[in-house]
C-alpha cells in the first residue's frame, strides 16, 4: 500500500473517521485510517476539532486490542485532557487499564 500525503484540510474527515471507528469498535477500519496519519498528530488534531477523547472512547466502546492499536501508533494518555486510567476505573474496565498500564498510561 503506498502512502497518501496529506493536506491540513484532510485531518477533518479523518479524524471524524477516526472518531466513528473508535465508537463502534472497527479495529481494521481504524488501523487503515492511522496507516494515513501521524497518530499523535490526529489525536491531537481530534481534541481540537470535536472535543473528543479518542482514548477514553475507547475505554466505553472499543476493545482492549483497539486500545493497544491506537497507543503502539503513538497516541499518548498524557495528551487526553482528562485521565483514560481513571474513565478506566470509573467504568470497571479491567482489560483497558492493563493496556494503559503497559504503554505507561496508568496516571
Amino acid at each position: 500500500m503506498s502512502k497518501i500525503l496529506l493536506v491540513e484540510d484532510d485531518f477533518e474527515a479523518l479524524t471524524t473517521y477516526l472518531t466513528l471507528a473508535v465508537s463502534v469498535n472497527q479495529l481494521e477500519c481504524l488501523k487503515v485510517l492511522l496507516e494515513l496519519g501521524d497518530a499523535a498528530h490526529l489525536q491531537e488534531r481530534t481534541l481540537e476539532e470535536d472535543d473528543d477523547s479518542l482514548l477514553q472512547l475507547c475505554v466505553e466502546h472499543g476493545s482492549p486490542e483497539m486500545l493497544r492499536t491506537m497507543l503502539a501508533a503513538g497516541m499518548k494518555a498524557s495528551a487526553e485532557p482528562e485521565s483514560p486510567w481513571m474513565h478506566c476505573c470509573i467504568h470497571g474496565s479491567v482489560e483497558h487499564a492493563r493496556v494503559l498500564k503497559e504503554f505507561g498510561g496508568d496516571v
